[in-house]
């Protein structure tokens, strides 16, 4: 039996979730409270007891509404039993009843994807790894770890847009909040917008978007101003033009459809606190 997860519920979620993930309690009720909200966290329960978690976050993806599920997982002692499969046929029935068009996940390891894709879902959202010298341009320069919720939401809708999966409020504040406490800064200018780690003596951006190649320049040149660091690395959109012939595309998401297919060429995935 499938149902919403209540409070009383939570001593068996934060189990499911240390043997899905092996993270604490705290890591759990993060995801559970502040990323997902109680009323979007579904429970199974077999013979009666606690067998499988999903919590559902809705999410909008070229004008159409649908589910992220995040901390997927199984009982340690019934994997290998059906019992997923069994979980997700029910959740998504009732993701449906509740208008939704589609849901994607990200599969916790690469050998997930053949697991999820017997079930239903296709791998259609990619990412482009990429990594550069960072040229020193005395002239660029941009905004530093001043975003706030109202801003972030703003600088994805702009660069993001209908072509990304998008949070909602509440989630994408739990995203950010993860990010600033995990050492993330944010670079923002008319012309783009960046978000990116400092590891040992190189930038590793999360997420990067810009106008233009020299636009993409203008921000790596003022982060390195900002920062001493004069090498660059991160991911990018699978359909973004920006420094073109570096990487290569690495699945990263996965969709299955509610309802009809829909086109999801070049759709961008990311910053899902994946």
């Amino acid at each position: 039996m499938v149902h919403i997860a209540g409070a009383e519920d939570m001593p068996a979620l934060c189990e499911l979730w240390r043997q899905g993930f092996e993270e604490a309690e705290a890591e759990a009720r993060f995801a559970i409270e502040e990323f997902t909200g109680l009323s979007g966290v579904y429970l199974c329960e077999e013979n009666g007891a606690p067998a499988a978690m999903a919590c559902a976050v809705p999410v909008t993806l070229r004008e159409k509404n649908g589910f992220y599920l995040y901390g997927v997982t199984t009982a340690a002692a019934l994997r290998g039993q059906g019992v997923m499969t069994r979980f997700l046929e029910q959740l998504h029935a009732l993701l449906k009843e509740r208008g939704a068009a589609f849901t994607v996940l990200i599969p916790q390891t690469p050998g997930l994807y053949g697991f999820y894709q017997k079930r239903g879902y296709e791998t259609a959202f990619y990412l482009r790894r990429f990594q550069c010298e960072i040229k020193n341009n005395l002239w660029a320069a941009a905004q530093f770890d001043t975003v706030t919720l109202r801003d972030f939401l703003s600088l994805r809708q702009k660069w993001v847009g209908e072509n990304g999966v998008l949070l909602p409020r509440k989630a994408a504040g739990a995203v950010l909040k993860d990010l600033y406490s995990s050492g993330a800064s944010t670079i923002a200018a008319e012309y783009g917008y960046g978000v990116y780690f400092i590891e040992k003596d190189e930038l590793f951006f999360e997420e990067l978007f810009a106008r233009d190649d020299h636009a993409a320049a203008l921000l790596l040149e003022a982060a390195r101003q900002h920062t001493g660091c004069e090498r660059a690395r991160g991911l990018l959109s699978s359909g973004s033009t920006l420094l073109p012939g570096t990487g290569s595309l690495e699945p990263f998401g996965m969709i299955c459809y509610l309802e009809k297919a829909f086109s999801v060429q070049d759709a961008y995935m990311n910053l899902m606190l994946n």
